[in-house]
């Protein structure tokens, strides 16, 4: 009975001894394959985040907006032309949406009162600016000139004491990023008080007014 159980006991220490490589192999393959995920994960992150910080701020799209107004008098009535600037100072191409493209004209109607209050503004006119442009290259410069007649001769009774411009320009939604921009800018224009040779003009027209009615 001896010489089986050593006999039997060795039996077992061989298979014992067979199985340890195989389990060592299995444990070694299951490393490798836990590291390459992880590294292939890793590799995959690295590229994500490339692409949406790095890649994303080179082609984000940057511009500056402006708009630059000038009052000019013209036989008592005022001309208030409007120049636009856009400029492109990202290091791409910047798309414009055509249906973001718009310069607002505003009048100032709420002047009367003893104590200082916020300005109301009421929409006189939109007209449509940039026409000629889809899209600006990197550090292109756009610019557009409107003109408004302003309602009215320049008296005491003029329409609008002061005047708001706004200038909207958007860009569609980035494939990159998938938000669109909006820029804005504003300008405000306080017509000065009229002169005496405006006065005497518009009571001149007034006069000759009244005598064409009365014929």
């Amino acid at each position: 009975m001896s010489f089986i159980s050593v006999t039997f006991t060795a039996l077992i220490a061989q298979g014992t001894t067979r199985a340890m490589p195989a389990l060592d192999d299995v444990k070694n393959i299951v490393d490798i394959a836990s590291k390459t995920i992880t590294g292939i994960a890793v590799i995959v992150g690295g590229i994500w985040a490339y692409f949406k910080f790095v890649k994303g701020r080179t082609f984000a799209r940057r511009a500056e907006l402006s708009v630059t107004p000038s009052l000019n008098d013209g036989a008592g009535f005022s001309y208030l032309s409007v120049t636009v600037t856009l400029k492109n100072i990202g290091l791409s191409k910047l798309p414009l949406n055509p249906k973001v493209k718009a310069l607002r004209l505003f009048g100032m109607v709420n002047v009367e009162g003893k104590q200082a209050h916020a300005a109301t503004w009421k929409r006189i006119v939109t007209l449509p600016i940039l026409d000629e442009y889809e899209w600006l290259e990197a550090q292109e410069t756009a610019t557009d000139v409107r003109a408004y007649a302003l309602p009215g001769p320049r008296t005491e009774s003029y329409p609008y004491p002061a005047y708001q411009i706004e200038a909207i320009v958007g860009a569609p939604r980035s494939r990159i990023t998938g938000a669109g921009e909006r820029w804005e800018a504003r300008a405000v224009v306080i017509l000065p008080p009229p002169t005496h040779s405006d006065r005497k003009l518009w009571k001149r027209r007034q006069l000759t007014r009244i005598k064409g009615l009365s014929l």
